[in-house]
């Protein structure tokens, strides 16, 4: 607060002087008495202006110790503002101010010279003080890769904070324009390729790469140069990090993850295309518990809707994500329903008494070779509850149905793959006479979920075992679980009915290469520290997968990163009776009928005939199609 006042009479003290100045510039620095009467006239209306536009964009929200081109700005748009009305007032009653209007003019453009000069100054003397701060005996000589805005902002910080871990000794840049500047005191050595050489030359201890809007390559490229010079890395937060947290932190500094090597893509929502089919409805989402369910969750959460209804089979994952919810969100009022989507009676009371207006339908058997072994599990679950909660929701009024989907639909090789796929053509079929919207959104894997490919890495490497992939060419596309999330609700805003929505999941990567750079990241040699086995492919797996049939027409969206694919068309009838026979031999456990059922109904499907003389699934081996741990 005193800070503050004192920054209010300083800007009286400069907003001042600079009338006074202004009236000896135009009068060519004569002093005669009837000057004093023009100063008197200008300076009470100019001060109060400028103060009220001063407060008015802002600038007394910023320290003066630490002025930048933020408070510059709000400087010279207050005194512009100030200027155009006191410019107006005297052209128009030239003999009220007795004054020559060019005064005004010289007073305006002298206000922001000297309002921010004595900020400058501050933070001028503010820097040096802390430059004469000696560095932590602890701190790590460290180079910076990328010399843009984040670079510099994060340097600033360290630099106005020598207590820091971090010693800076220059920037790294591949813009060749800026070799040989220098940016908040701080020179550009050369390029990123030339960080072997100055690890040695500089003694450097630690990188720190600061372009969180770096892509996958471009990332992978750095952490190479890196690991290739020994050094420590560490990164600053991805946009989407960033964006939500707003401010530049030391504290927000961590080592490079997986995420960063599949894309560091920002997802923003257009909050009104969302807020229209959420804000203030009641939302159901099946399989809150698990990762997909309870990043939707999370995001349909922020649009306020009237009732959050999560429903799920296990109890532990819905308490956690309800205990979270009820923390960070406690002004939305939400339910928690333990339910099968299996037992339509079930489902029939739900509906009944939560009226929904939307549903997410994201629980499904999920692990692919599991479901190998257990056809029957995947159809009652995957097929047939699916069906369920559609009838029962179309019954129910619902408006909108969204079912979540997998690249693994198309041209299956799993029973898992095969189950989502009849479940996609069962929903198109009753969208084309149904009040209810069904719409699909399918995507590949997320990275981080339960079951898939970094958790078991982790265990892996904490319980010092060999780390496991099935196949050196095992390929496959990844996307966060928030990115997910946020796209699946972007989706349904741009759906009408009918539609099938696949969402752009860049580029595809070995899983062998994420491997290595992950025991890498954790300062280990693969294949010497950590060794590497080779399991071989399990039943349903692909080799690598393919997010759209060939068969599929593709239409672009008003959003990138969603796609709308065009299916074949399916008979309803045929499609009726092969649903009728597969609930028989569900029902009865015969797996081998259920294989050949799902052939003929999914004419693209190339089943694992050994599957059924395997034996029971072992552990071998992270799955990297396993979006999460089978539930219902």
């Amino acid at each position: 607060m005193l800070e503050r006042v004192l920054a209010v009479l300083m800007d009286v003290v400069a907003i001042n002087v600079a009338i006074l100045l202004a009236v000896l510039f135009r009068f060519q620095g004569e002093l005669l008495p009837g000057y004093g009467v023009i100063f008197g006239m200008l300076a009470a209306p100019n001060t109060g202006i400028c103060l009220l536009a001063f407060w008015w964009f802002g600038l007394y929200r910023f320290s003066p110790h630490h002025a930048s081109l933020r408070e510059l700005e709000a400087i010279v748009k207050a005194d512009l503002l100030s200027t155009l009305l006191l410019g107006t007032v005297a052209f128009l009653w030239p003999l009220y101010l007795r004054t020559p209007r060019s005064i005004v003019l010289l007073a305006g453009l002298l206000i922001p010279v000297l309002v921010s000069g004595w900020r400058l100054i501050l933070r001028f003397i503010e820097e040096r003080r802390q430059q004469r701060i000696p560095h932590s005996s602890n701190a790590k000589r460290t180079l910076f890769v990328g010399a843009g805005d984040s670079g510099q902002r994060l340097a600033h910080v360290v630099r106005a904070y020598p207590q820091s871990q971090i010693l800076p000794v220059g920037f790294l840049d591949d813009d060749p324009r800026k070799k040989g500047f220098s940016f908040e005191g701080l020179p550009v050595l050369g390029k990123a390729e030339d960080l072997p050489r100055l690890v040695r030359d500089k003694k450097i201890e630690q990188v720190v790469i600061t372009i969180p809007s770096a892509d996958a390559v471009t990332m992978d490229r750095l952490l190479q140069i890196a690991y290739q010079a020994k050094v420590p890395v560490q990164t600053l937060p991805s946009l989407p990090e960033m964006f939500e947290t707003r401010n530049l932190k030391l504290t927000q500094l961590r080592p490079p993850n997986l995420e960063d090597l599949i894309g560091r893509r920002q997802v923003v929502l257009d909050q009104q295309q969302v807020a229209e089919y959420l804000s203030g409805q009641r939302v159901l989402i099946t399989g809150a518990g698990g990762s997909i369910g309870s990043a939707l969750a999370r995001e349909v959460a922020q649009f306020h809707p009237e009732l959050l209804i999560l429903l799920g089979h296990g109890e532990n994952s819905l308490f956690e994500i309800e205990l979270e919810l009820r923390s960070n969100v406690p002004d939305v009022a939400i339910a928690v329903v333990v339910a099968d989507v299996r037992e339509r009676e079930r489902i029939v009371e739900v509906l009944r008494q939560y009226r929904p207006a939307v549903i997410f339908h994201a629980a499904a058997h999920k692990h692919v070779p599991f479901m190998e072994y257990y056809p029957s599990e995947a159809v009652k679950t995957n097929i047939l509850g699916t069906r369920i909660l559609a009838e029962v929701a179309e019954a129910h009024g619902v408006k909108r149905f969204v079912f979540i989907s997998t690249d693994k639909a198309v041209r299956p090789t799993s029973v898992m793959g095969a189950s989502k796929n009849v479940a996609e053509q069962m929903l198109r079929v009753m969208a084309q006479t149904s009040v209810t919207r069904f719409l699909v959104v399918r995507f590949g894997n997320v990275l981080g979920s339960r079951g898939s490919l970094l958790p078991i890495l982790q265990k892996q490497m904490e319980w010092e075992k060999p780390v496991t992939i099935t196949h050196p060419e095992m390929t496959r596309y990844f996307m966060t679980i928030p990115e997910a999330a946020r796209l699946v609700l972007q989706a349904v805003s741009l759906g009408k009915d009918n539609e099938v929505f696949v969402l752009d999941m860049g580029r595809p990567v070995k899983i062998q290469h994420l491997v290595e750079s992950y025991i890498r990241m954790m300062g280990k040699e693969p294949g010497v520290e950590v060794p590497i086995v080779y399991t071989g492919t399990r039943p349903g797996e692909k080799l690598y997968e393919e997010p759209l049939d060939a068969e599929e027409e593709l239409l672009p969206t008003s959003t990138k990163e969603i796609l709308i694919a065009k299916p074949k068309a399916v008979d309803p009838d045929r499609l009726q009776q092969a649903l009728v026979s597969l609930e028989a031999a569900a029902q009865a456990g015969a797996d081998q009928e259920i294989v050949r059922l799902l052939e003929q109904i999914v004419p693209d499907y190339a089943p694992n005939r050994d599957f059924l003389v395997i034996g029971k699934p072992g552990t071998e081996g992270p799955d990297p199609q396993a979006d999460e741990k089978p539930q219902a």
